[in-house]
């Protein structure tokens, strides 16, 4: 029997083995222990190879997707996604996406500036990316020659590196206006005016309540979607290059881009409503930000302009999610005062349920000052159904279909709940809407995907000041 049992052993070993021989575009995978199947001890490798995307969270994969096409993500960092990553993988990613920024090797941008590498400059690495970083000014040491190449990486060295990188490519860094961070001042000197340049220019933003998190450590998919961002802007490499420099033409295809500022709301109370506070701006608050967007002459659009926005000198949307009763208590009455105009994304089982009524709906429509839009039928999270067809289906034609019938005006576009979305959520939504947003990230690059919009979430808490300066004023 024992001897049986070893032939089935040796007989599986082999299948796997001539499997592995005829797929040669299978993707590698770390073995998986198979113990004591047989009961004699033999471990095995697992038949099933795992795509290393699966190490990513489901938010980063198609950023991470896009970064590996783009070719600036070295290969060996091409897995454990979600793990912290070190100083010296931050300078080999920087040094990859510099190169792909500019159209050209690490080499050439060193020598058009009259740099080049110091051999000696730290006495525990002579990795040629960290020596080119340093030369560029982007990155420094760790203190007494040292780089601490595998030293984790915190949130406040990337925004300084970032500011860095960008300067390299022509960026104005010099006095970003102050981000409104909370907790700016736990922040290290050096890394306050990288702090207040990615939050400014979209790049970098809070990890909630209006705090950045400085000392916090970022992970390697954190840096992917991070330089892949900035890949799909580069709006201030256009307008600042000067004429010397790679792409100043408007050749480069990450070039020439414009952003819009598309701003995320829920609801409004004046006074505490105590849970879920910071979905609650005050209604003297919003009069306040709308006020000053038509000083600085803004104009209001909603969806139904995006396809023609460069007609628009200076576009806003102003956003509106789930369809909460104050939307028509607190925030039309503005509206109408201060003809403003906004898009509400509405989630159709909510209606009557405390929440808006199909009543006030029409009235808002029929203004022309509030155009309404999908927010699903029932708010799931897209990506966890998004293995069940005819629910996904449902989720975004039924409450599309419905908002028409009620409205008399085509949706055209879609807020993902919770800004979760993958690439099979994207699949659908593009059979029934032309845009689909998710939240937060900053403004929208108009060169990125209609279906992954970014926004700039408006709380609470977020002061007249710091919504000038979320907006670059």
């Amino acid at each position: 029997m024992k001897n049986k049992t070893i032939s089935f052993v040796l007989a599986f070993v082999l299948t796997l083995t001539l499997i592995q021989a005829v797929t040669p575009t299978a993707v590698s995978a770390p073995e998986t222990s198979i113990t004591d199947v047989t009961g004699i001890g033999i471990s095995i490798a697992a038949a099933v190879k795992r795509d290393p995307l699966d190490s990513a969270s489901s938010w980063a994969r198609d950023s991470i997707s896009s970064a590996i096409k783009k070719g600036f993500v070295p290969v060996d960092m091409q897995q454990d996604y979600s793990s912290v990553i070190t100083r010296q993988e931050f300078c080999r990613l920087t040094i990859k996406w510099l190169e792909y920024a500019a159209g050209k090797k690490i080499g050439a941008i060193l020598s058009e500036r009259g740099l080049s590498r110091t051999p000696n400059a730290f006495t525990d690495t002579s990795d040629n990316d960290i020596l080119a970083a340093y030369a560029l000014g982007i990155t420094d040491g760790t203190g007494n020659n040292k780089f601490t190449p595998n030293g984790e990486f915190s949130r406040e060295q990337a925004a300084a590196m970032i500011m860095n990188t960008c300067r390299v490519l022509g960026a104005d860094v010099k006095n970003p206006p102050n981000s409104g961070f909370a907790d700016l001042n736990t922040a290290a000197d050096w890394a306050r005016d990288g702090i207040n340049f990615v939050r400014a220019n979209g790049i970098m933003q809070g990890t909630g309540d209006n705090f950045f998190s400085p000392k916090e450590t970022f992970t390697k998919e954190q840096s992917i979607v991070t330089f892949d961002n900035i890949t799909q802007a580069a709006e201030w490499i256009a307008e600042a290059a000067t004429p010397e420099l790679p792409g100043a033409n408007g050749t480069h295809p990450i070039l020439n881009h414009k952003t819009v500022p598309i701003l995320m709301y829920h609801t409004s109370s004046e006074s505490n409503p105590g849970s879920l506070s910071e979905l609650y701006v005050r209604p003297s608050a919003f009069r306040a930000q709308m006020e000053y967007l038509i000083e600085k002459n803004y104009s209001f659009c909603t969806f139904d302009d995006f396809e023609n926005i460069s007609q628009y000198q200076k576009p806003i949307f102003i956003t509106f999610d789930d369809g909460y009763l104050a939307n028509y208590t607190e925030i039309y009455p503005i509206l109408k005062d201060l003809d403003v105009r906004i898009t509400i994304f509405l989630v159709v089982s909510l209606v009557k349920q405390g929440a808006l009524n199909w009543d006030h709906v029409v009235e808002m429509s029929d203004s022309g000052l509030v155009k309404f839009e999908s927010h699903t039928m029932t708010h799931p999270s897209l990506p966890s159904i998004s293995g069940n067809a005819k629910r996904l289906n449902t989720e975004l034609e039924d409450s599309k279909r419905i908002i028409e019938e009620h409205t008399g005006v085509e949706v055209v576009a879609l807020a993902y709940p919770n800004g979760e979305f993958n690439s099979a959520v994207i699949t659908e939504a593009r059979k029934h809407y032309k845009y689909a947003l998710r939240k937060d990230l900053g403004k929208h690059y108009l060169s990125g995907s209609n279906y992954e919009i970014r926004r700039i979430r408006i709380n609470r808490s977020t002061s007249l000041q710091e919504f000038k300066s979320l907006l670059g004023s």
